[in-house]
């Protein structure tokens, strides 16, 4: 708990801030979805599951993960994929 306190939480901190700023107003990283949308979404994913009081700090994040869960064509793989620790 030491070192998530000491080091991996303020580092966390310092990335998600340089991250949130490369959000375009589309809550894309591009114009457009993105593989990095993709991805994130994924990261985001984790993150609210593990470590709700990180990612509680930055809504958009949570907004941006809905936004990519919601997209028509990823519906049939997120109802079947299937279920895993990580």
């Amino acid at each position: 708990e030491k070192l998530f306190d000491d080091v991996f939480s303020p580092n966390v901190q310092r990335h998600f801030s340089h991250i949130r700023s490369q959000l375009r107003p589309s809550g894309f990283f591009g114009d457009k979805l993105t593989y990095a949308d993709l991805y994130w979404s994924l990261v985001i994913t984790f993150y609210n599951k593990y470590h709700p009081e990180i990612i509680q700090k930055y809504p958009e994040f949570l907004e941006q993960a809905r936004k990519v869960d919601a997209l028509p064509q990823l519906q049939d793989y997120l109802k079947s994929r299937p279920e895993t620790k990580f």
